[in-house]
Order: C-alpha cells, then sequence, then structure tokens
C-alpha cells in the first residue's frame, strides 16, 4: 500500500545515500607494479622505462632511466621532468614529454638466446610483521655480466624473470624481475635490474 510521508522518506534516504559524497579515508595505496620499456637512447647511453602501479592509489606512471657505463648505473634514477606533475588528468599517464621521448627511442628486444643462472637466498623477514615477509636476495648472472638485488618479498619467495632484454650495440643486459613483494596482499612487483 502507497502511503505519502513513508515513500518520501524513503526515497529521500535512497537519494541521498547515492548522492553522497565519501569523507576522505586513507585507502590501501598499493598494487601490482609493472614496466614499461622505453627503450635505448645511444646518444645518452641512457635507457628509460616506467613503472606503472596498478593499485587503487590513481597515481600516474613514474619514469626512470639508467646511464650505461656510469659506476653508479646500478640504481635507476627518476626522470620527473618526463612526467606530469598534475596527478588529476588522464593526460599524467602520456604526458607529451614521455611521448617526446619515446619517438626517438630505439626498442629493446628480448634475447632470443640467453642462459641466465640465479640464485635467490631467502630468509624469514622482520618478527611482528602481518603475514609471510621474506628478505630476498637475488644474484643474477649472464655470460660475465652480474647484478645482486636485496628485496622484500611477501606472501612467498619465488622470484621469477619476465625477460631478458639486449641493449643495441652495448654488452649490458636488462632483466625484469617478478615477485610477491606487497605485505599481506600478495601482489606482483617487477624490478629492472641492469646486467654490468
Amino acid at each position: 500500500m502507497w502511503r505519502p510521508g513513508r515513500s518520501l522518506a524513503t526515497l529521500a534516504l535512497a537519494w541521498g545515500s547515492l548522492t553522497a559524497v565519501p569523507a576522505p579515508v586513507a585507502a590501501h595505496a598499493g598494487g601490482p607494479w609493472g614496466v614499461e620499456l622505453g627503450g635505448y637512447e645511444s646518444r645518452d647511453r641512457k635507457i628509460y622505462f616506467r613503472i606503472h602501479e596498478a593499485g587503487e592509489s590513481g597515481s600516474p606512471p613514474r619514469a626512470y632511466y639508467f646511464t650505461l657505463g656510469d659506476p653508479g648505473a646500478r640504481e635507476p634514477i627518476r626522470a620527473r621532468s618526463l612526467e606530469d606533475p598534475d596527478t588529476t588528468f588522464a593526460a599524467s599517464w602520456d604526458p607529451p614529454a614521455w611521448r617526446m621521448l619515446c619517438a626517438r627511442l630505439v626498442p629493446l628486444q628480448t634475447a632470443e638466446g640467453y642462459e641466465l643462472c640465479t640464485t635467490i637466498r631467502a630468509a624469514p623477514g622482520p618478527a611482528g610483521e602481518a603475514g609471510a615477509v621474506y628478505r630476498l636476495q637475488v644474484d643474477l648472472v649472464s655470460g660475465d655480466r652480474r647484478a645482486k638485488r636485496d628485496l622484500r618479498g611477501s606472501c612467498h619467495s619465488l622470484v621469477a624473470a619476465r625477460g631478458v632484454y639486449e641493449i643495441p650495440g652495448r654488452a649490458e643486459r636488462l632483466v625484469i624481475l617478478t615477485y610477491s613483494g606487497r605485505g599481506c596482499t600478495c601482489e606482483d612487483i617487477e624490478e629492472v635490474v641492469l646486467l654490468e
């Protein structure tokens, strides 16, 4: 049976719940990280790539590079000039500076034949953390090229190589590692490693 007073109150309550703006909360800002290889710039001897955080944060990709032949090249350097500082627009995911750079980069090719030896030493992480946490020491060797990484894994101690990439005209190789590295959510992380 239809009652005007009660139906209007129910309609107002339903409309209010649909149009209410939620208060800001501390949402989970994690998520899987994926690597997008930009390519190689022979003039500057740099390899460019971006890290995409595919979680709930809504953050645009972050740009990085390695400088080949530089003793400090083992750690990537953040290239903020290739990012859009305004993270509120969709254009931040494909800024003009990144597009212009990619137009002149030489793409990296997956090595067709390679030997990659991986040694992983896993140890339990600090006590008191939620879920299974591991300290992972990863040694990579390919021919006379090598790299070492210390990672923090979660859920399991598996580390995999997504691919080995050749750098045109160079002896170095690039490897993308995948591991579970996000606390109790067990989300995949990809990391770029330079084999020198």
